[in-house]
């Protein structure tokens, strides 16, 4: 992937996910597929802890981004990390199958 004189590097974060930083970086959740593009990535391609990704310099909305940039959010809503251990079965009520798990008397 080539860099321009538009384009700035970002390091991801742990739990980081391509919205996430579509938000962070552009400060909109539209930027996610030309984000996505830019870096040569599918929009739900697991990201790792210091992975260099370019993002443009150009904002989607200057007022969240703004916001974002001003109280140093960085927003990290991966319900996975790769390379971490998930667990063999899944627990708990959003699982249970009822007759089965949950038994109802």
């Amino acid at each position: 992937m080539a860099t321009d004189l538009n384009t700035k590097p970002v390091e991801v974060l742990e739990g980081q996910t391509l919205a996430d930083l579509a938000i962070q970086n552009f400060g909109s959740i539209e930027a996610w597929f030309s984000f996505a593009e830019l870096n040569g990535k599918a929009i739900t391609d697991d990201l790792y802890s210091g992975q260099v990704l370019q993002y443009s310099t150009t904002p989607n909305n200057k007022q969240v981004l703004q916001t974002y940039t001003d109280n140093g959010y960085k927003p990290a809503s991966a319900t996975t990390v790769p390379g971490q251990e998930q667990p063999d079965q899944l627990t708990g009520i959003d699982y249970w199958i009822i007759g089965n798990d949950f038994i109802v008397s």
